[in-house]
């Protein structure tokens, strides 16, 4: 479990940076401030790796391209 948790916290830090980048908008900023958000995407991006076997650049692209964060 242990093991879980550091993978899962990891992850994490990389979404934040992701998003934290000079480059994102605002809105994606707004994002990697926010705990419960990057706790959701952390937990979304395992299941999009599974199924997809994307990396976490495309995994954000995706959730920033879905119709309902527009």
């Amino acid at each position: 479990m242990n093991l879980h948790n550091n993978l899962f916290h990891e992850t994490r830090e990389q979404i934040k940076s992701y998003l934290l980048t000079p480059e994102s908008c605002d809105m994606v900023k707004e994002w990697g401030m926010q705990e419960q958000v990057l706790d959701e995407l952390a937990e979304g991006y395992f299941e999009f790796k599974k199924e997809h076997h994307g990396n976490i650049n495309e995994y954000i692209s995706w959730r920033i391209e879905l119709p309902y964060y527009h």
